[in-house]
């Protein structure tokens, strides 16, 4: 199970510190679903960033299993990314023309194939990009 415990997130906005989110708890079961809603801007990215090790909370923890992994070294936290965090942005990070294992084989740290299967996409990975 992922857990976010009491995670407060602040940014700087100018010169003035934005709280984008401040004490949330949150627990997404293994095999989870979850939509993430909210107008541009409120800290929906940064939360995904979180919750993959990406960026640290400045407040609370983000555990997997229950093991803290926001606390944990470099080494771990990179091991999480990698093994089971994978975040897909809405940006136009596609490149038309070519299929999604193509796209997917010009990242820095390709995907694990058992991450794929996992997620249940590995059946596109033939398929034009741009028809996704």
């Amino acid at each position: 199970m992922l857990a976010l415990r009491e995670v407060t997130r602040v940014v700087r906005d100018g010169d003035r510190p934005r709280t984008l989110f401040s004490r949330l708890s949150l627990d997404v079961p293994r095999g989870a679903c979850v939509l993430l809603l909210g107008a541009g801007g409120v800290g929906k990215s940064t939360l995904l960033g979180v919750a993959a090790a990406l960026t640290a909370p400045d407040e609370g923890a983000l555990l997997w299993e229950g093991e803290p992994i926001s606390a944990a070294r470099e080494r771990r936290r990179a091991e999480y990314r990698r093994d089971t965090a994978a975040l897909a942005m809405q940006s136009p990070l596609v490149l038309d023309g070519l299929t999604v294992a193509e796209n997917l084989a010009l990242l820095r740290r390709p995907m694990n194939p058992a991450v794929l299967s996992r997620l249940g996409v590995s059946a596109l990975l033939d398929r034009p990009a741009e028809r996704l």
